[in-house]
């Protein structure tokens, strides 16, 4: 039996090991696991010539998903892997550049040589059978990641137009006025606070004091000043 990747095209051969040419049937399916015939060509073949089977098993591709996150200060980049094995080789790049790193969890904080203000990491996953599939993450602004903003302006120039917690791979927030009433909560917040109560008000310039709790067990509180054209 034949192994190949999923999707890889698959020329069978035409002619016998006793040189007697012929066809394949059915054709040859890359996404299937499939028994195919060979048929030799009547002209070409004698009568004790045997019909020859063969299956061709299709393996399937490493399915992953990447995610990043902050945790004690420092950003990770982890591989989330469907059919986790000891036998997947990860191979990591950080804008086009190979990596020492072979496990599913990359430490970016130990390759701060290679990080700009723009990134790209890419991670390829090869199974045992050698069947290799490749994702990529994009980051912005090594400097602000694992920080919390002191401050947003919710104007529309496009900085710091809302709290952004994205790099913390989701968490639940709360944020209080001064008098700790809690006035805006979310327990899947990445970026969705642009100075608004929880039902949507848009509340004046001020100090406000928030509540994080990440999906990794850390909390974090301060405060955050918000900016905006309402008089207190």
């Amino acid at each position: 039996m034949k192994k190949v990747c999923y999707g890889t095209n698959l020329t069978l051969p035409t002619v016998s090991n006793n040189g007697y040419s012929g066809v394949w049937s059915p054709k040859f399916n890359p996404h299937q696991t499939t028994t195919y015939t060979f048929k030799p060509d009547i002209s070409d073949a004698k009568p004790c010539i045997k019909t020859i089977r063969h299956t061709v098993e299709i393996k399937m591709y490493i399915d992953f998903q990447l995610e990043y996150y902050c945790k004690q200060g420092i950003a990770y980049i982890e591989a989330i892997v469907s059919q986790p094995s000891s036998q997947n080789i990860f191979e990591w790049k950080i804008n086009e550049i190979p990596v020492n790193e072979t496990s599913h969890l990359l430490n970016l904080s130990t390759h701060n040589n290679l990080l700009k203000d723009y990134n790209i990491i890419e991670l390829t996953v090869t199974s045992e059978d050698g069947c290799s599939s490749t994702k990529f993450i994009e980051r912005e602004d090594k400097g602000s990641w694992c920080t919390i903003q002191k401050g947003i302006s919710p104007n529309g120039d496009g900085l710091n137009d809302y709290f952004d917690l994205e790099s913390f791979g989701g968490v639940y927030l709360r944020i209080f006025n001064r008098y700790g009433i809690k006035i805006y909560e979310n327990s899947l917040y990445t970026n969705q606070w642009w100075g608004q109560s929880t039902n949507g008000t848009l509340l004046p310039t001020g100090t406000y004091f928030y509540n994080i709790q990440t999906v990794r067990g850390e909390t974090f509180t301060g405060w955050i000043q918000l900016i905006n054209e309402i008089k207190n």
